[in-house]
């Protein structure tokens, strides 16, 4: 686009494709900085709920070898995940213990197919 002056001052004019562009990177941008969970945890929280889906509506809570296998991440590194996971409440413990593997199950809401969008959007006027 070229670059205009007006008393002085160096402007370059916008369109409303522009402006909604803006909007987009802002969305994910923005969105991804102030969310309530890491960017793993994020990744992590995906694939547990791609793995509930799989397995349906009879047993979808999945065990950490399950989960491990499905995102190849070591043993700490899933524990420490899962931890954050517990405890923002996107998913719960159904089983661990002593003697018991541990399984955890996704936690739904209404709000799954936005729930890592922060803003709505950037002015347009």
């Amino acid at each position: 686009r070229p670059l205009k002056r007006k008393n002085g001052i160096e402007y370059i004019e916008v369109t409303l494709e522009d402006i909604a562009l803006g909007n987009q990177i802002a969305n994910e941008i923005l969105g991804m900085s102030l969310d309530d969970i890491s960017s793993p945890a994020k990744r992590l929280l995906s694939i547990l709920e791609d793995l509930s889906k799989a397995k349906g509506t009879t047993e979808n809570s999945l065990t950490r070898k399950e989960i491990r296998n499905a995102c190849g991440w070591g043993e700490t590194y899933v524990r420490v995940i899962l931890k954050e996971l517990v405890s923002m409440e996107y998913i719960q413990p159904v089983q661990g213990g002593l003697g018991k593997s541990f399984k955890y199950k996704v936690i739904k809401d209404d709000k799954t197919d936005e729930q890592f969008i922060f803003l709505n959007n950037l002015t347009s006027g």
